[in-house]
């Protein structure tokens, strides 16, 4: 008897001898073994280079139990345990794939069982394609697959876009896109070849980064005080889609800085620029923004009051700004205040003999800390100056005298009749009257008066006759008397000339005489008289 499947089986055996009814049975225990089983997931298939496939044994068999060993030869001299594997064939050809089972029987039987398949590999279709790594909104991409390979050639070949927003499809092996909006894509590069292998497809995807340009955030003032600090403040900045990576700050040009925020210190006057420029964490070509912007560093006014060089009690002063424009050329408004008062202008009458105090308050009109100034002068009256001057003690009618004559300089002014004059006449003889006024900007601050003896002018008392007197060859002299005049002869001096030559001085003179007219000059001048004009008169003698 031939058993067909494997297990344990009784075989019964009847015996009658013939004689009785009664039958003898034994028994006998039959054990039929088996022999794994071995089988396949796959028995011939074409599949592609690099193409991974999956070999399956878990259908193997053993009728004694369990198969406790599986063992792939891949044909390509690599083997594999298990009873699924995954196999990578990467050169093409044809290779015969072994799975041998080991099972657990007695060994009565074999306990190895193989089984086999035939995998061709081919060439598949290769997808190669490249892309930046950045991109920026509104910039057309090349996507070029020409050099992608496949045997027999495409027969269709298209591109898709993915993005948050959705998908979007190009044909065509080479074409091109424009990214408009900001973020990650996805592009995949699908390729269906001519073959009629079951790799005839092949797609390839990589990711383009469209880089959103960063965002310049900061706040400037338009005009500060020179001489304090300025805070550059960045920080506020944003990148849409990563972050900032440097910051950069210029003033005037200069880099000053790479902080997100940073403090100038003193500030000098004048105009300046300062510029920021920032960069993302990308290497896109729109990876860097940049703003300029420039204010006003304001120079504080600078007041300074230009006062009078005296300035006396109840007199009337005028003080004056020296500038109307500061250093920036900004036109300042002058406020002044005489003694806590705001005045109208800065000429007042000076009332108060300890003094007074005068403030000059300038504002450029910035609204700035340092748009306002003031300058304090204390204006203290002197005491009124006396007049000293070296007056001639006697004086000729006619006569007149500066202020230089008797040492007397500016402010000092001759008062007559109201006037103020630089000189003083003597019009009349007698005791007269002269004063002196000290006066500022028009203004009699003080006036002294003084007493001038004026003498008549210089005048001969008599008028000599001519003479005739007898001619005496033996003693040809003559003694010659000048005329009287209205001083006395103590006071002149008398000089005696003939044809301009002097002949000798004094009341009296001996003189030579010729036969004929000798004419002689007398000329008298005073000693004691200022401002008195010399006066002269003939004598004339006939010797006969």
């Amino acid at each position: 008897y031939v058993y067909e499947k494997p297990g344990i089986y009784e075989a019964k055996l009847t015996l009658n001898d013939g004689f009785t009814d009664e039958q003898t049975v034994a028994t006998i225990p039959v054990i039929i073994e088996g022999s794994p089983v071995a089988k396949l997931n796959l028995s011939d298939t074409t599949i592609c280079v690099n193409n991974r496939v999956r070999f399956d044994g878990s259908s193997s068999t053993d009728p004694s139990g369990s198969l406790p060993s599986f063992s792939w030869d891949m044909g390509d001299g690599m083997s594999k345990p298990g009873a699924v594997i995954d196999h990578l064939f990467t050169v093409p050809g044809v290779y015969t794939v072994t799975l041998t089972v080991e099972g657990s029987g007695s060994g009565r039987c074999s306990n190895i069982s193989q089984a086999t398949a035939t995998v061709t590999v081919v060439e598949g279709p290769e997808a190669v394609f490249e892309l930046p790594e950045y991109t920026v909104p509104g910039q057309a991409v090349t996507l070029d697959g020409t050099n992608s390979t496949a045997e027999g050639g495409f027969k269709s070949a298209r591109w898709v876009i993915d993005s948050e927003k959705g998908q979007e499809v190009v044909e065509g092996l080479t074409s091109s896109y424009t990214f408009n909006e900001p973020g990650e894509y996805l592009v995949s590069l699908e390729l269906a070849t001519n073959s009629e292998t079951n790799c005839n497809t092949v797609s390839l995807t990589k990711s383009i980064k469209v880089n959103a340009k960063p965002v310049i955030t900061w706040n400037l003032p338009a005009n500060i005080a020179a001489g304090t600090d300025l805070k550059l403040d960045g920080l506020s900045s944003k990148d849409p889609d990563g972050y900032i990576k440097s910051y950069k700050w210029y003033l005037d040009g200069e880099l000053i800085s790479e902080n997100g925020a940073e403090i100038i210190k003193a500030i000098q006057p004048g105009e300046h620029t300062v510029k920021l420029e920032i960069a993302d964490n990308t290497t896109a070509v729109n990876n860097t923004s940049s703003m300029e912007k420039s204010f006003f560093a304001n120079s504080k006014p600078s007041p300074v009051i230009i006062a009078p060089e005296s300035v006396f009690l109840n007199q009337t002063v005028s003080y004056r700004s020296a500038s109307t424009t500061d250093r920036d050329q900004d036109v300042l408004t002058s406020t002044w205040k005489l003694d806590g008062n705001i005045i109208a202008s800065p000429t007042f009458e000076v009332t108060n003999q300890n003094g007074h105090k005068l403030v000059l308050i300038q504002n450029d009109n910035r609204g700035l800390s340092n748009s306002v100034d003031s300058a304090v002068i204390r204006v203290t009256p002197k005491q009124f100056p006396t007049a000293s001057p070296d007056l001639p003690k006697l004086i000729a009618v006619g006569g007149a005298i500066t202020l230089a004559d008797i040492r007397m300089g500016d402010p000092w002014r001759f008062k007559n009749q109201g006037r103020f004059e630089l000189t003083w006449s003597a019009t009349t003889s007698g005791t007269r009257p002269l004063t002196l006024s000290y006066v500022l900007d028009g203004t009699e601050l003080v006036s002294q008066e003084f007493s001038v003896q004026v003498l008549p002018r210089l005048n001969f008392t008599e008028t000599p006759e001519t003479k005739t007197v007898d001619w005496n060859p033996a003693n040809p002299s003559l003694i010659l008397k000048a005329p009287s005049v209205n001083r006395e002869d103590s006071d002149v001096i008398y000089t005696w000339k003939q044809r301009g030559n002097t002949i000798g001085t004094g009341k009296q003179i001996g003189v030579q005489l010729v036969k004929g007219e000798n004419r002689f000059t007398v000329q008298v001048a005073d000693q004691r008289v200022a401002r008195s004009s010399p006066i002269s008169i003939d004598v004339v003698i006939i010797a006969e």
